[in-house]
């Protein structure tokens, strides 16, 4: 397996999907949960710092960023196979500043149109009768109807604001990278050591993560960096080779192990058992399930303070909670302590 270190594709990925996260209004904070590591407060900020609500109003934006009932948006899917081709992210936007209308059209409707592979667009064109009517089919929000029908009729209203969006967020990308050129640094160096001085380590990993996460990986590796999706690891492949895209702490995920599908990060287990108050909290749910004001009430801690120690907890996958009526009751999760517990017994060599 030969691999490489390049930064850009994982730039163009950030400013893609900062983009595309912001247009569906969803959190990262998901992404690092079902990794079962604790988010990382810069990247946190980094997140709340590049996309801006009124971001979402720039006309483009729902078109060629919200997802079509999956993953992807319309940019990941046409994009993403080319990102070995972009010299900086700049020079990504300038490719869909200048690309061809009729060619992005038919793109476009390949994507939104089921079954429907490159259209020809000149017919469609000619016949605003059934243009109007595949347009209308489309699913989605009166929006995106809204902009597909512009992106036929008059494309340069939706891909001058859009190619100015995405030079705004990567500016405040920039600014991200500059204040965390540390931390990016460091990834570089730790990635480019490994793959001169010992790439077999960097193999292991990739080895880890092919069985881990149902991945194939080729003989031909092209490593990138992505800040804003810390746990992220995305094979991507391109039309010679492959790109990784690691979040720059992947190697959290790699200490995430995995008992009966159900992640289990040991840092945030012996995080949430290294307070005394927390331990107070499972000795109290191990006699019978509390709701959060009880709880606040036996540890002599406010409500605040309790609903983080909780909250500690949960993550940890040591605590459950149900609702009834106005109330949240917490009791002890004990399956996945008992998984826990043996883990731990597990690596401090008590149980073979």
């Amino acid at each position: 397996m030969e691999i490489a270190y390049n930064p850009v594709p994982g730039m163009v990925f950030d400013l893609i999907q900062g983009i595309k996260y912001g247009v569906n209004d969803e959190s990262y904070d998901r992404i690092v949960a079902l990794a079962g590591i604790a988010p990382d407060s810069a990247v946190n900020e980094a997140a709340q710092s590049v996309w801006q609500s009124q971001d979402r109003e720039t006309p483009g934006a729902v078109l060629f960023f919200s997802k079509k009932n999956c993953p992807e948006c319309f940019m990941t899917n046409y994009y993403f196979r080319r990102l070995e081709e972009f010299s900086s992210p700049e020079a990504f936007i300038e490719d869909f500043r200048s690309i061809d209308h009729i060619e992005l059209c038919r793109e476009v409707f390949s994507f939104y149109v089921r079954d429907m592979r490159k259209p020809d667009c000149s017919k469609l064109f000619a016949d605003p009768a059934t243009l109007h009517a595949l347009v209308d089919a489309v699913p989605g929000s009166p929006v995106l109807k809204w902009e597909l029908m512009t992106l036929i009729y008059e494309p340069d209203k939706l891909i001058g604001p859009t190619a100015a969006l995405m030079t705004a967020v990567a500016g405040r990308l920039a600014e991200v990278y500059r204040k965390n050129a540390k931390t990016l640094e460091n990834f570089r160096l730790r990635i480019e050591t490994k793959i001169n001085q010992d790439p077999q380590v960097l193999r292991d990993e990739f080895s880890q993560m092919e069985s881990r996460f149902a991945m194939r990986f080729g003989d031909s590796l092209t490593c990138s960096c992505s800040f804003m999706h810390e746990t992220t690891i995305t094979p991507i492949r391109q039309r010679e080779a492959q790109i990784v895209i690691l979040g720059v702490n992947y190697q959290k995920m790699l200490g995430t192990h995995y008992v009966d599908n159900d992640p289990i990060n040991l840092n945030a287990t012996l995080k949430a058992l290294s307070d005394n108050a927390r331990l107070k909290i499972l000795q109290m749910l191990a006699l019978r399930d509390m709701y959060v004001a009880e709880i606040a009430e036996a540890i002599d801690k406010g409500m605040s303070t309790t609903s983080y120690h909780l909250d500690m907890l949960n993550f940890a996958g040591l605590v459950a909670s149900r609702t009834e009526g106005k109330r949240t009751y917490y009791m002890l999760d004990r399956a996945n302590f008992q998984k826990r517990l043996e883990l731990l017994q597990h690596f401090m060599g008590m149980k073979r």
